[in-house]
């Protein structure tokens, strides 16, 4: 027997056999695959150390070209594995936007070969396998795997008692490698194929392979958004269309030299072709103007029939065939009454099945129909919401998005319904755009969004970064004495967040203390006037559908429940900006005693008071209307007069929507202004006066920038004085200031967004901040109490195209 020293790591109640490579907790082997345990090896082997993320890969994947979401995932796997939390590490700690550092006590522990002679014979049968197949490397490679991922306890003991000798030892190891076979792929390798920080909405979009699978065809950024096209294994992408039009939702001709996709050039929604490396553009359809009602956005190509002689696309929840000869477009599917919301639909190879997602009883599932009006075939059935079905090549199975952990994770599962299988998980979000025509490979679309805070100081424009963790950090709001703020918190490099769903930090704005954390989970925290606690929303609540109203101490300890749910938050803007829609979504009284609200309760949204301690709620407005929505209530400065802002639904054409500004004072509420532009209210001036913003009601205004009035509405009901209009002014970033002569907005001029100052008794608009960065975001103003500082949030979004490999 030769001499030989085995060398293990030992770590709380996990021991690391640095020889073996497997990592043992109470001597039974955790499955890992063999990345999983270099990765963890080299974290250990250089404990206390900050390993940058560049150097854990060159480490880890010398030999192979992959993008950080391998190493992210790797992480997230061994956390679970270790149990351990990202937010209060004790093994692996995340170094905001470096690397990782293991800071656990490690002691490492040498054992002379005597010392494990009885764990080797107990394992003699095995070894006997391996050196009698020692003339099938590769076959003995992939039972190292199977074995390490598997059961190897169980294998090692029924192999060590003899039962049933070598043949019985043979066909466990042969058993096991067939289940890791038709489990979920273990070496997924993920492919970074573009990585644009997006300058507006939609940066980069869609994905689809051509029919031989070496190239793709994507909509991005251009002269307006156009279609490009990429080869799978090459860096340079090439431009298709270069109009100043939205181009997008490419797919291939059958015999892969044109792509088709969806325009809105001279304002006109259609279907229109171009050969894939470029030319003349030929229309093939007009479906209508942009005055057409969208629900569920713009149309969507689904599929190019095989015979190359219709286009099937998607649009308003229902299912089309574009005939490419006749011109005409008929239904491609007659959905049934039991059909409720179809959307994202998918055609199968053969043409014959239609995937597509439908909402019942609060439930996102998948289901087929057999076209072109056959029977429906529920696929899914849990509790997580799925989306994004593709088929398969053969036609027998899906890949599609399933919402688990609160990410878009990636499944696949029979057409004909069983146990979904998961493919990709841990920290990778994404949604699937396209499978190769091999089978083998995933084409998924995701985005990734960074945001830190800071403060500018309004009159030398001296900026000061507050936050810098790896993740997301947003939406401040300032203690009365202006020492601290609370914010928003989603850590880690999520590709996607709910702003709903951060955690809320408290981070001193003297001094250089760490943020700590007062509540997991909430959003749109409010500093009490007195700086005791903190108000705040969470959803879901109970009910599943709306918010709940809480408090918490602003030095820490327990939450209490004010409000159970039904309270009405009034959203917010999507990319660039995620601002807030309305200044407040509930409202202190000076006092700190009270909080006044929206909540919708029997289908009716009224405004509500609730004591601090939650002992009394009494509703103080009469809406009848459940078309009606309310929000933004603001006690006058002596809490004489309470006034907030009602919002009537969009009604058929010709209607208009209309947005209402009241005032209630002593039980009494009354409409003292009505607008068909879209209304912010920004605050009170006076006892007798309130400051609002107003925009022209049409398109993406609340969105992106737009003509803004800065006006001034008297409570007796005359006219509004308009104060200024401005331009290229973000809606929903206009803020008031405590003594109520300024007001602070972003703008975005020459395509670079920057933060102004506008003086309500007269003067010039004042730039404070410079941005030279056209992908660059503001957003989240908000004024100090003094008036001297302005804090807020910068944003960027990543968007991302990634080949997933190795699916086979």
């Amino acid at each position: 027997m030769n001499r030989q020293t085995r060398l293990f790591y030992e770590f709380g109640p996990f021991k690391l056999d640095a020889t073996e490579r497997v990592l043992l907790r109470e001597d039974k082997p955790l499955p890992l695959t063999p990345k999983g345990i270099e990765t963890l090896l080299t974290l250990v082997e250089n404990r206390g150390r900050l390993l940058e993320k560049d150097e854990l890969l060159d480490k880890v994947w010398a030999d192979t070209f992959v993008e950080p979401a391998n190493l992210t995932q790797t992480i997230s796997v061994l956390r679970k594995l270790l149990e351990d939390d990202s937010q209060t590490p004790r093994y692996i700690q995340t170094v905001a936007k470096r690397g990782y550092r293991f800071i656990a006590e490690v002691r490492e522990v040498t054992v002379e070969e005597q010392q494990v002679a009885v764990e080797e014979s107990a394992q003699s049968t095995l070894i006997i396998e391996r050196e009698e197949m020692t003339e099938k490397p590769a076959l003995w490679r992939r039972l190292t795997i199977a074995l390490l991922s598997r059961n190897v306890p169980a294998i090692s003991t029924l192999a060590a008692f003899g039962l049933g000798g070598l043949g019985l030892s043979t066909w466990l190891i042969l058993n096991s490698m067939r289940q890791a076979e038709t489990s979920r792929p273990v070496n997924l390798r993920f492919v970074p194929l573009m990585a644009e920080r997006g300058r507006n909405i939609s940066a980069l979009a869609g994905g689809r392979f051509s029919p031989d699978g070496r190239l793709i065809a994507f909509a991005s950024d251009g002269d307006g958004q156009n279609i490009w096209i990429k080869q799978v294994n090459g860096s340079h992408s090439i431009q298709v269309t270069r109009e100043k039009w939205r181009d997008f939702s490419p797919i291939w001709s059958p015999d892969g030299e044109r792509l088709a996709f969806v325009s809105n050039r001279g304002n006109q929604i259609g279907v229109w072709t171009i050969p894939f490396l470029g030319g003349a553009v030929e229309l093939l359809k007009v479906l209508g103007d942009s005055s057409l009602d969208i629900r569920g956005g713009p149309p969507q190509l689904v599929a190019w029939a095989r015979d190359g002689r219709s286009i099937y696309y998607e649009w308003n929840r229902d299912f089309f065939r574009l005939d490419l000869q006749s011109k005409e477009v008929v239904k491609g599917a007659n959905f049934s009454d039991q059909v409720q919301t179809p959307r994202q639909f998918s055609l199968s190879p053969d043409e014959r099945w239609l995937a597509f997602v439908d909402q019942r009883g609060g439930q996102f599932d998948i289901w087929k129909m057999k076209l072109p009006d056959g029977d429906l075939e529920q696929v899914t059935n849990d509790a997580a919401p799925d989306s994004n079905p593709v088929w398969l090549h053969d036609g027998q199975s899906l890949i599609y998005n399933s919402v688990r952990d609160g990410r878009r994770q990636i499944y696949r599962v029979a057409a004909a319904g069983g146990a979904p299988e998961p493919l990709v998980s841990g920290d990778y979000d994404g949604s699937v755009s396209d499978i190769s025509p091999d089978g083998g490979k995933i084409l998924s679309y995701s985005q990734r969004d960074e945001s830190d805070l800071f403060a500018v100081n309004v009159e030398s424009g001296e900026e000061r970064q507050l936050t810098g963790d790896l993740g997301v950090e947003f939406w401040p709001n300032v203690s009365p004495d202006g020492s601290a703020i609370v914010f928003q918190s989603i850590p880690g490099e999520r590709f996607e967040w709910d702003p709903r769903r951060g955690a809320l930090l408290i981070q001193n704005l003297i001094g250089g203390t760490q943020p700590r954390r007062i509540v997991a989970e909430g959003f749109s925290a409010q500093w009490s006037p007195d700086g005791k606690h903190m108000a705040f929303l969470r959803w879901p609540a109970p009910d599943g559908r709306s918010h709940s109203l809480w408090l918490a101490p602003a030095d820490g300890g327990a939450e209490k429940q004010l409000v159970s749910g039904g309270v009405v938050y009034a959203g917010q803007t999507g990319f660039p900006t995620y601002n807030r829609l309305q200044v407040a979504d509930y409202s202190w009284a000076s006092d700190s005693a009270r909080i006044a609200f929206c909540a919708k309760k029997d289908g009716l949204a009224n405004i509500w008071i609730v004591t601090a301690d939650g002992g009394n709620t009494t509703q103080i407005s009469a809406n009848a209307d459940p078309g009606h929505r309310l929000n933004c209530p603001l006690w006058s400065p002596q809490e004489e007069w309470l006034a907030f802002v009602s919002e009537s639904a969009v009604p058929p054409p010709p209607g208009k929507q209309a947005w209402g500004l009241w005032m209630w004072k002593q039980d009494k509420p009354e409409m003292i202004f009505q607008t068909e532009s879209i209304f912010r209210l920004l605050g009170w001036n006076a006892d007798d006066e309130l400051t609002a913003a107003l925009a022209v009601n049409e398109d993406l205004n609340r969105a992106l920038p737009t003509e803004v009035q800065i006006v001034t509405i008297s409570t007796d009901g005359t006219q509004p004085r308009i104060i200024q209009s401005v331009s290229s002014v973000y809606l929903a970033s206009i803020h008031l200031s405590p003594d109520r002569r300024n007001v602070s907005f972003v703008t975005a001029q020459a395509g670079r967004e920057s933060i102004q100052v506008l003086p309500l008794g007269g003067g010039p608009v004042r730039q404070i901040t410079g941005n030279a960065d056209e992908k660059l975001h503001y957003s989240s103003l908000v004024w100090s109490p003094d008036g001297k500082t302005i804090h807020f949030s910068k944003q960027s979004k990543w968007n991302l195209l990634t080949l997933i490999e190795n699916l086979n």
